[in-house]
């Protein structure tokens, strides 16, 4: 988390600074006079065309690298405080920005902007988030390179206690029996073991303990996809 918001701060001020040269530098071009544009020719009126759309592709560009950075800053922090009123849609946004190159060309729907805001660690929820949606990228990757992963919510009682189901499902083969039988046991994984450590689920079950919750694999027939649910308690029951 250090190394990822060291980064992210190393990276801003010039990506900022680069995305604001770039538009004042474009804001320049504009105000110049159109008949100094056209007074050589077609041939210089193209370049200067030609110019706008480079200043454009560089604001563009660099803005979305201050945009991806930001959310890289706030992903990374150390952050093991309780906040109350967390806002569990903008977090997956910030999320889902950082993990764009991992997700592919899969199609993501996220839909949990109409939940209840909910007492959490930030950080962590982030972090549950993003091992969930990565083990659904590389399930759905398996089968496709086109693939669709849902990420939605609804509210619900667990045990008697009210609170919020966040569920991620993928188009990939569904999840294996030997994932259910572990018991998110930690390096138990059905990928090459020396690429992958098989402890993305138990930090997230760790995660969801901590916070009062629980994780879950629906049963479903394996041609509907994978399917995880995590329920998290409301804020009147939150675990701190």
């Amino acid at each position: 988390g250090r190394l990822v918001a060291g980064v992210a701060h190393d990276i801003g001020n010039p990506a900022t600074h680069i995305s604001g040269c770039a538009q004042s530098f474009k804001s320049l071009i504009q105000k110049l006079p159109q008949s100094l544009r056209l007074a050589n020719g077609d041939e210089v009126e193209n370049k200067w065309t030609k110019l706008e759309q480079a200043c454009s592709k560089l604001e563009r560009e660099s803005s979305y690298i201050v945009r991806v950075n930001r959310a890289l800053a706030r992903y990374g922090r150390i952050d093991d405080q309780v906040t109350p009123g967390i806002d569990l849609q903008e977090v997956s946004e910030q999320v889902l920005s950082v993990l764009a190159s991992r997700l592919g060309m899969h199609e993501v729907d996220c839909r949990l902007n109409d939940l209840p805001k909910v007492t959490a660690k930030q950080g962590q929820i982030a972090q549950l988030l993003a091992n969930l949606i990565l083990n659904a990228a590389d399930a759905a990757s398996s089968v496709a390179e086109h693939g669709k992963i849902e990420v939605t919510g609804k509210k619900e009682h667990f045990e008697g206690r009210s609170g919020i189901s966040v569920i991620i499902s993928d188009s990939g083969p569904g999840i294996p029996d030997m994932i259910r039988r572990a018991g998110f046991r930690p390096f138990v994984t059905t990928r090459n073991p020396a690429r992958w450590l098989g402890i993305g689920l138990s930090i997230s079950q760790r995660i969801v303990a901590e916070h009062g919750g629980q994780l879950l694999f629906p049963a479903l027939d394996s041609a509907q996809g994978g399917v995880v649910k995590v329920w998290l308690p409301s804020e009147e029951n939150h675990a701190f």
